[in-house]
């Protein structure tokens, strides 16, 4: 599970915001993957009380608990990564063939991706290494190119809007010859996909209101706030929230080199 710093996820924040205000031909597509790439993040990373102050500062549905966004199981992580890649490949201007090319042998079965013969006739730095101990139909990349076929067939805001809004959901079943891949007979046939993944949430995601858990998490906010001042304006306005360069968490101004890199003291990092 990737756990990101308070400061990754402020950064990362300010970035898209910046993005947002970008005027080109590819305008709404930006727009759009900044939206929802906010979301994205936090869900996948900020799984800690301690980011409630991020969790305030953007944009959710509070009819729904707080916790459940929180992405902690197998299924839901899997189904925000695969609609993460769709996002990305759509933003830069692939089609399904590319996407399709890029996750080449991806679907091939577990016992040839398993033997020396197939093996020495792969890419050594292909995708097909991503999750290639679990059946084809239950792989990060096949997934994602699944998700991604399904946003090219019904657009881009429609892809997002569906399920009320939750967005693409992994299949109950899949049959890979359907979406043009498998070279065995298991392609031939539907399999369970979600079923084996486990539950979307866990039962303490769902325990409350989500009232009760949106008030939770504005108290968790409060608290932080008093703790650290600087950090939670950084959270709320982004870097010109304090004064330019770097600063460490207590908001005293760190020593820079000549490229403008903090210096670390006792020799660690950049000198």
């Amino acid at each position: 599970m990737t756990i990101w710093r308070e400061r990754d996820v402020e950064d990362f924040i300010s970035t898209t915001s910046s993005l947002q205000r970008l005027r080109s031909p590819q305008s709404v597509r930006v727009r759009v993957f900044c939206r929802c790439s906010k979301s994205l993040v936090l869900r996948l990373t900020a799984l800690n009380v301690s980011f409630a102050c991020e969790w305030l500062a953007i944009n959710l549905d509070h009819s729904k608990r707080w916790r459940s966004y929180w992405a902690v199981t197998e299924q839901e992580r899997l189904r925000l990564r695969c609609i993460a890649d769709a996002l990305v490949a759509e933003l830069y201007g692939i089609d399904v063939h590319d996407f399709a090319w890029i996750v080449r042998d991806c679907d091939l079965p577990c016992s040839q991706l398993a033997s020396s013969e197939g093996g020495f006739q792969l890419d050594p730095k292909g995708f097909w290494r991503v999750d290639q101990e679990k059946d084809p139909e239950l792989r990060h990349t096949v997934l994602s190119l699944v998700a991604f076929q399904e946003l090219k067939q019904i657009g881009l805001e429609e892809f997002l809007s569906l399920n009320d809004g939750e967005g693409w959901m992994l299949p109950e079943t899949l049959r890979l010859a359907d979406v043009g891949l498998g070279r065995d007979s298991r392609a031939q046939h539907p399999q369970p996909v979600a079923s084996r993944l486990g539950p979307r949430f866990l039962a303490s995601q769902l325990d409350g209101t989500a009232e009760e858990t949106w008030r939770e998490c504005a108290r968790h906010a409060e608290t932080l706030k008093t703790l650290n001042p600087v950090g939670t304006a950084l959270s709320a306005g982004g870097a010109s929230a304090v004064a330019s360069g770097p600063h460490d968490l207590f908001g005293n101004s760190l020593e820079t080199d000549l490229f403008g890199n903090p210096r670390v003291p006792n020799g660690r990092g950049r000198a």
